[in-house]
């Protein structure tokens, strides 16, 4: 059965589906939590469910971490990973942006950054 993903609409992430995201992850060494579910071709870990009607939902990991710990994500809003790991589910290394901050701030910045940042890169990036 094919999975719906949000692709930037609004999806209501189960508070059982945000919680099994947030604490699916392994440490790496620069203090990233990178998630352990599977990684589609955009680069990010996804996770899905059964919704209502036995239809299949998904949306990225971070999303759904960031919602156990927040709450639901706001309408024209978009989470960035200040570490620039795409598999980092740490919540402390995201933040909400609007979709139009968050494209500026990837030109800015470069999203194609990964694991070839410092220690000291990831601190500066996270404080």
């Amino acid at each position: 059965m094919p999975m719906t993903t949000d692709l930037g609409k609004a999806v209501v992430i189960p508070a059982r589906v945000a919680q099994r995201a947030a604490a699916a992850y392994a440490l790496d060494e620069h203090g990233c939590h990178i998630s352990t579910y599977s990684v589609g071709s955009h680069g990010y870990a996804q996770i899905g469910w059964h919704a209502a009607g036995d239809k299949r939902r998904g949306t990225t990991a971070h999303r759904a971490a960031w919602t156990a710990a927040h709450g639901p994500i706001p309408e024209g809003m978009t989470v960035d990973h200040l570490c620039r790991v795409k598999r980092c589910v740490r919540v402390e290394h995201l933040r909400l942006l609007t979709n139009l901050e968050n494209a500026k701030d990837g030109s800015d910045q470069g999203h194609l950054v990964r694991y070839g940042r410092t220690p000291a890169q990831v601190a500066a990036a996270v404080a």
